[in-house]
Protein backbone atom coordinates (compact mmCIF):
# COMPACT_ATOMS: atom_id res chain seq x y z
CA UNK A 1 0.00 0.00 0.00
CA UNK A 2 3.46 2.63 -0.03
CA UNK A 3 2.69 3.04 -4.05
CA UNK A 4 0.53 5.58 -4.91
CA UNK A 5 -1.77 4.42 -8.33
CA UNK A 6 -1.31 6.18 -11.43
CA UNK A 7 -4.87 6.63 -12.54
CA UNK A 8 -8.28 5.93 -11.09
CA UNK A 9 -11.23 6.01 -13.33
CA UNK A 10 -14.85 6.29 -13.05
CA UNK A 11 -17.33 6.02 -15.88
CA UNK A 12 -18.52 8.34 -18.40
CA UNK A 13 -21.35 9.02 -21.23
CA UNK A 14 -19.00 8.98 -23.69
CA UNK A 15 -18.53 5.85 -26.15
CA UNK A 16 -15.23 4.60 -27.88
CA UNK A 17 -11.57 3.80 -27.06
CA UNK A 18 -10.65 7.42 -24.46
CA UNK A 19 -10.54 6.80 -20.84
CA UNK A 20 -12.86 7.63 -19.10
CA UNK A 21 -11.67 10.75 -16.66
CA UNK A 22 -15.63 12.40 -15.06
CA UNK A 23 -17.72 11.20 -13.15
CA UNK A 24 -21.47 10.87 -14.38
CA UNK A 25 -24.66 10.17 -12.02
CA UNK A 26 -26.03 6.43 -12.18
CA UNK A 27 -28.70 4.59 -10.70
CA UNK A 28 -28.28 3.12 -7.39
CA UNK A 29 -29.16 -0.23 -7.70
CA UNK A 30 -26.89 -3.88 -7.06
CA UNK A 31 -23.48 -3.69 -6.27
CA UNK A 32 -20.60 -0.86 -6.62
CA UNK A 33 -17.34 -2.33 -8.01
CA UNK A 34 -13.47 -1.84 -7.75
CA UNK A 35 -11.04 -3.51 -9.99
CA UNK A 36 -6.95 -3.00 -9.72
CA UNK A 37 -4.83 -4.36 -12.25
CA UNK A 38 -1.67 -5.79 -10.45
CA UNK A 39 0.29 -7.29 -13.78
CA UNK A 40 -0.60 -7.13 -17.06
CA UNK A 41 -3.09 -6.12 -19.59
CA UNK A 42 -6.57 -5.57 -18.79
CA UNK A 43 -9.73 -4.54 -20.88
CA UNK A 44 -13.01 -4.39 -20.58
CA UNK A 45 -16.22 -3.11 -22.18
CA UNK A 46 -18.54 -1.11 -19.75
CA UNK A 47 -22.06 -0.02 -19.86
CA UNK A 48 -23.99 2.67 -17.98
CA UNK A 49 -27.02 4.78 -19.19
CA UNK A 50 -26.93 2.07 -22.36
CA UNK A 51 -23.35 3.52 -23.77
CA UNK A 52 -20.80 1.55 -24.08
CA UNK A 53 -16.83 2.41 -23.44
CA UNK A 54 -13.74 0.29 -23.62
CA UNK A 55 -11.36 0.93 -21.03
CA UNK A 56 -7.73 -0.29 -20.91
CA UNK A 57 -5.97 -0.34 -17.91
CA UNK A 58 -2.37 -0.78 -16.98
CA UNK A 59 -0.50 -2.00 -13.69
CA UNK A 60 -1.64 -0.12 -10.28
CA UNK A 61 -4.57 1.54 -12.58
CA UNK A 62 -8.08 0.97 -11.14
CA UNK A 63 -11.00 1.57 -12.15
CA UNK A 64 -14.53 2.00 -9.83
CA UNK A 65 -17.67 0.76 -11.40
CA UNK A 66 -20.62 2.37 -9.94
CA UNK A 67 -24.09 0.80 -9.35
CA UNK A 68 -26.27 -0.46 -12.18
CA UNK A 69 -23.37 -1.22 -14.79
CA UNK A 70 -22.69 -4.16 -16.30
CA UNK A 71 -18.51 -4.95 -17.38
CA UNK A 72 -17.17 -7.20 -19.85
CA UNK A 73 -13.76 -7.87 -19.62
CA UNK A 74 -11.06 -9.51 -22.31
CA UNK A 75 -9.95 -12.68 -20.59
CA UNK A 76 -7.84 -13.66 -24.03
CA UNK A 77 -5.13 -11.00 -22.28
CA UNK A 78 -2.56 -12.10 -19.69
CA UNK A 79 -3.28 -10.23 -16.58
CA UNK A 80 -3.57 -10.54 -12.71
CA UNK A 81 -6.02 -8.23 -11.23
CA UNK A 82 -8.06 -8.27 -7.82
CA UNK A 83 -11.24 -7.18 -7.98
CA UNK A 84 -13.96 -6.22 -4.70
CA UNK A 85 -17.18 -6.46 -5.15
CA UNK A 86 -19.35 -4.05 -2.16
CA UNK A 87 -22.76 -6.16 -1.10
CA UNK A 88 -25.29 -5.86 0.89
CA UNK A 89 -24.41 -8.24 3.47
CA UNK A 90 -21.08 -9.24 1.79
CA UNK A 91 -17.80 -8.04 0.30
CA UNK A 92 -16.32 -10.28 -1.97
CA UNK A 93 -12.64 -10.30 -2.95
CA UNK A 94 -11.08 -12.23 -5.98
CA UNK A 95 -8.21 -12.39 -7.63
CA UNK A 96 -8.23 -13.63 -10.86
CA UNK A 97 -5.50 -14.85 -13.66
CA UNK A 98 -5.52 -14.91 -17.12
CA UNK A 99 -3.19 -16.60 -18.63
CA UNK A 100 -4.30 -18.86 -21.61
CA UNK A 101 -6.68 -19.74 -19.14
CA UNK A 102 -8.42 -18.03 -16.15
CA UNK A 103 -8.09 -19.05 -12.46
CA UNK A 104 -10.21 -17.19 -9.75
CA UNK A 105 -9.54 -17.04 -5.72
CA UNK A 106 -12.18 -15.68 -3.81
CA UNK A 107 -13.41 -15.05 -0.42
CA UNK A 108 -15.99 -13.38 1.24
CA UNK A 109 -16.13 -10.81 4.04
CA UNK A 110 -19.01 -9.89 6.35
CA UNK A 111 -19.62 -6.09 5.34
CA UNK A 112 -19.22 -3.61 8.00
CA UNK A 113 -22.09 -1.99 7.34
CA UNK A 114 -21.19 0.66 10.42
CA UNK A 115 -17.54 0.69 9.93
CA UNK A 116 -15.03 3.02 7.76
CA UNK A 117 -15.30 1.27 4.27
CA UNK A 118 -19.04 1.74 4.36
CA UNK A 119 -18.50 5.82 4.36
CA UNK A 120 -15.59 5.81 2.21
CA UNK A 121 -18.01 3.79 -0.21
CA UNK A 122 -20.53 6.48 -0.01
CA UNK A 123 -18.04 9.21 -0.30
CA UNK A 124 -17.04 7.86 -3.46
CA UNK A 125 -20.46 7.85 -4.25
CA UNK A 126 -21.27 11.25 -3.65
CA UNK A 127 -18.34 12.51 -5.60
CA UNK A 128 -19.76 9.99 -8.57
CA UNK A 129 -23.03 12.45 -8.39
CA UNK A 130 -21.44 15.14 -8.84
CA UNK A 131 -19.84 14.90 -12.22
CA UNK A 132 -16.24 15.92 -11.91
CA UNK A 133 -13.29 14.68 -11.50
CA UNK A 134 -11.53 14.59 -7.76
CA UNK A 135 -7.71 14.24 -6.77
CA UNK A 136 -9.28 13.18 -3.12
CA UNK A 137 -11.10 9.80 -5.20
CA UNK A 138 -7.09 7.85 -5.56
CA UNK A 139 -6.72 8.72 -2.30
CA UNK A 140 -10.31 7.40 -0.89
CA UNK A 141 -9.62 4.60 -3.18
CA UNK A 142 -6.60 3.80 -1.56
CA UNK A 143 -7.78 3.74 2.09
CA UNK A 144 -10.63 1.38 0.88
CA UNK A 145 -7.93 -0.88 0.03
CA UNK A 146 -5.97 -0.15 3.38
CA UNK A 147 -9.52 -1.05 4.99
CA UNK A 148 -9.45 -4.00 3.42
CA UNK A 149 -5.83 -5.15 3.64
CA UNK A 150 -6.44 -5.03 7.92
CA UNK A 151 -9.82 -7.07 7.50
CA UNK A 152 -7.84 -9.65 5.86
CA UNK A 153 -5.25 -9.69 8.43
CA UNK A 154 -8.32 -10.66 10.79
CA UNK A 155 -9.77 -12.54 8.71
CA UNK A 156 -8.34 -16.52 10.02
CA UNK A 157 -9.04 -15.09 13.25
CA UNK A 158 -11.66 -16.91 15.10
CA UNK A 159 -15.12 -14.29 15.44
CA UNK A 160 -18.45 -15.38 17.22
CA UNK A 161 -20.02 -15.92 14.32
CA UNK A 162 -23.74 -16.30 15.99
CA UNK A 163 -23.29 -12.93 17.32
CA UNK A 164 -22.10 -11.09 13.82
CA UNK A 165 -24.82 -12.76 11.83
CA UNK A 166 -27.64 -11.30 14.22
CA UNK A 167 -26.61 -8.02 14.30
CA UNK A 168 -25.86 -8.11 9.95
CA UNK A 169 -29.35 -9.22 9.97
CA UNK A 170 -30.76 -6.81 12.38
CA UNK A 171 -28.80 -3.94 10.15
CA UNK A 172 -30.70 -5.44 6.55
CA UNK A 173 -34.02 -5.32 8.81
CA UNK A 174 -33.46 -1.80 9.87
CA UNK A 175 -32.48 -0.91 6.27
CA UNK A 176 -35.69 -2.45 4.87
CA UNK A 177 -37.99 -1.11 7.35
CA UNK A 178 -36.29 2.66 8.28
CA UNK A 179 -39.47 4.12 6.60
CA UNK A 180 -41.75 2.73 9.97
CA UNK A 181 -42.05 3.94 13.74
CA UNK A 182 -38.84 1.64 14.74
CA UNK A 183 -37.25 1.74 18.27
CA UNK A 184 -34.43 -0.55 20.31
CA UNK A 185 -37.74 -1.98 22.13
CA UNK A 186 -40.09 -2.77 19.21
CA UNK A 187 -36.43 -4.39 17.06
CA UNK A 188 -35.30 -6.13 20.23
CA UNK A 189 -39.22 -7.68 20.60
CA UNK A 190 -39.03 -8.58 16.77
CA UNK A 191 -35.55 -10.72 17.54
CA UNK A 192 -37.11 -12.14 20.74
CA UNK A 193 -33.85 -10.05 22.79
CA UNK A 194 -33.72 -8.08 25.38
CA UNK A 195 -32.57 -4.09 24.57
CA UNK A 196 -29.53 -4.17 26.62
CA UNK A 197 -28.47 -6.89 24.18
CA UNK A 198 -29.32 -5.10 20.92
CA UNK A 199 -27.12 -1.95 22.16
CA UNK A 200 -24.56 -4.89 22.83
CA UNK A 201 -24.88 -5.87 19.26
CA UNK A 202 -24.17 -3.00 18.09
CA UNK A 203 -21.41 -1.52 20.41
CA UNK A 204 -19.32 -5.01 19.79
CA UNK A 205 -19.90 -5.58 15.91
CA UNK A 206 -20.74 -2.00 14.36
CA UNK A 207 -19.15 0.02 16.62
CA UNK A 208 -21.82 2.67 16.95
CA UNK A 209 -25.03 3.01 19.19
CA UNK A 210 -28.44 1.93 18.10
CA UNK A 211 -30.42 5.13 17.33
CA UNK A 212 -26.74 6.48 15.41
CA UNK A 213 -27.34 3.71 13.27
CA UNK A 214 -31.04 4.19 12.21
CA UNK A 215 -29.86 7.90 11.44
CA UNK A 216 -27.39 6.77 8.97
CA UNK A 217 -29.63 4.72 7.53
CA UNK A 218 -32.43 7.64 7.22
CA UNK A 219 -30.09 10.28 6.09
CA UNK A 220 -28.15 7.78 3.54
CA UNK A 221 -32.01 7.22 2.52
CA UNK A 222 -32.71 10.97 2.07
CA UNK A 223 -29.66 11.86 0.50
CA UNK A 224 -30.35 9.57 -2.35
CA UNK A 225 -34.20 10.34 -3.02
CA UNK A 226 -32.43 14.23 -3.28
CA UNK A 227 -30.32 13.50 -5.71
CA UNK A 228 -32.46 11.40 -7.56
CA UNK A 229 -35.86 12.84 -7.28
CA UNK A 230 -37.72 16.10 -7.46
CA UNK A 231 -39.59 15.40 -3.96
CA UNK A 232 -40.72 18.21 -2.03
CA UNK A 233 -38.87 18.17 1.38
CA UNK A 234 -41.75 17.51 3.45
CA UNK A 235 -42.35 13.94 1.51
CA UNK A 236 -38.86 13.32 2.14
CA UNK A 237 -39.06 13.89 6.03
CA UNK A 238 -41.72 11.28 5.79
Amino acid sequence: MGEEFEDVFALTDATGDDRPDTFIKAPAVHFPRLTLLAEGTYETQLEQNQQVTTLRLKPNDAVFIPPNCWDKPDMGKTSKAIHFLFGKRHSGISLVTSDNEVKAQKIALQHTLAGPEQKIIDSILELHQMKKTFAAFNHLVTALLACYINRLDEYDKPVSSRSNLLFQEICVYIQESFQREISRSSVAKHYDISPNHLSRLFKTNGYMKFCDYVNYVRINRAKFLLQNYDLPLYQIAK
